[in-house]
């Protein structure tokens, strides 16, 4: 043969390999509907005919994937030797003819229910044949277009479409009825409404949540509470973002976070600095409770746990086997109301200076690595450090080996 499709695809061209997901034809004969369906094939010219035959081929090995069958059009993948993507378009039927399709299936339900059971009655196609609605498209009303660039309609990708509709046709003929128009739903939806059941096919759930209110949406129902807080000056730019540690992905991806939250940062105090009637929220001041009599506190702290987050928690209160100790209240008079922040007295401690020099030095440390640096136990570090991390001097990031602590 020297057609164009053969000088197009020459035998040392090699095919995409098969799809896992491919449609094959199965092996049983094809009924009525199938054969008849076939026969529409048998109209194109001869230059057509061996790409029929090439379709059929690609259809038993299962060389079509992802069809989709609407209203009106079939569309698939074909794996040759490239991916081509054929249609197959039918022309739908108009109003009318439904409404013969419906009087024909509701004056006879033994029609209806071997469409049910996934078989196209030969008596209802002839009755719908003699009223002038035929369900097998004719030639006429047959549509093609394939990327695939041949000249030739149908190609082999339209065919094999044609192939794996008519194997499938056989199995479900509502397949049929949805090319021409309607779905399956849509068609019993007539045929319901046509016996005069208005019922949903499936109840609708009963409404149990709370009508909106009748009044002005830009109008809250409940009073606002008054807004209040403190705020101090930030000790380094992007506190915040810091705090979090290290963000994944990109190294460069912290320097560009830092604007952004400087500037939602510093869009937080404009705003804050224009309210002028809300009341200031201030922190109590720290009460050193008596302590109870126990060991030496200097004496080296036994380290029970690797995750060094079980350093914030309360701790565990102990039953002791000695004379209890009567814990005296203490009246603490409140702050004067324009007394300033107070400041914490670690930040005047020589060790705070220390423990920073430290963390500075190593660029991040454990509590561990610190109290070893500094000379001292690693309770009195990690109480410094939760004072440092209020103020934002410090921040922690965890990691698989614990938690470390940076200058922030």
């Amino acid at each position: 043969m020297s057609t164009w499709q053969h000088q197009r695809m020459p035998a040392h061209v090699q095919l995409l390999p098969l799809p896992d997901d491919g449609v094959a034809l199965s092996n049983h004969p094809l009924g009525w509907l199938g054969t008849r369906w076939g026969t529409l094939l048998d109209g194109p010219s001869a230059d057509a005919r061996d790409r029929v035959l090439r379709g059929r081929n690609y259809a038993r090995r299962g060389r079509l994937r992802a069809i989709d069958i609407g209203p009106g059009t079939a569309t698939a993948e074909v794996f040759c030797e490239t991916l081509c993507h054929p249609t197959l378009r039918v022309r739908t039927f108009g109003r009318t003819e439904w409404v013969t399709i419906v009087e024909e299936l509701s004056r006879d339900l033994d029609l209806l229910a071997s469409l049910l059971e996934g078989e196209l009655p030969r008596a209802l196609h002839d009755r719908l044949e003699q009223k002038g609605v035929r369900l097998l498209p004719a030639t006429d009303e047959l549509g093609y277009d394939c990327d695939c660039g041949d000249y030739v309609m149908p190609c082999t990708h339209v065919a094999t479409v044609f192939h794996v509709l008519g194997d499938a046709l056989d199995g479900d003929p509502f397949l049929l009825l949805t090319m021409r128009g309607r779905s399956r739903d849509q068609l019993l939806a007539s045929l319901r409404a046509g016996w005069g059941d208005e019922a949903p096919l499936a109840e609708l759930p009963d409404r149990t949540e709370e009508a909106p209110p009748e009044l002005d949406w830009f109008e809250s129902p409940v009073g606002v509470p008054d807004f209040g807080c403190s705020y101090g000056a930030v000790v380094k730019p992007g506190a915040g973002v810091r705090a979090l540690g290290p963000p994944p992905g990109e190294g460069d991806l912290l320097p560009t976070l830092l604007p952004i939250y400087e500037g939602g940062g510093q869009a937080a105090l404009r705003m804050v600095d224009q309210i002028t009637d809300r009341p200031v929220l201030r922190r109590r001041p720290r009460v050193e409770a008596e302590a109870l009599p126990v060991a030496d506190a200097d004496a080296p702290t036994v380290e029970r746990d690797s995750d060094e987050s079980a350093a914030f928690e309360a701790p565990t209160p102990v039953a002791r086997p000695t004379a209890r100790v009567k814990a005296e209240k203490v009246a603490v008079a409140p702050a004067p109301k324009a007394a300033p922040k107070p400041t914490p007295k670690s930040l005047e401690d020589e060790l705070t200076k220390r423990l920073l020099d430290a963390i500075g030095t190593q660029g991040g440390a454990t509590s561990q690595e610190l109290a070893a640096a500094v000379g001292v136990t690693v309770s009195k570090i990690r109480e410094s450090l939760v004072d440092l991390l209020e103020l934002g001097i410090v921040y922690r990031t965890r990691t698989p080996d614990g938690i470390r602590w940076s200058l922030g």
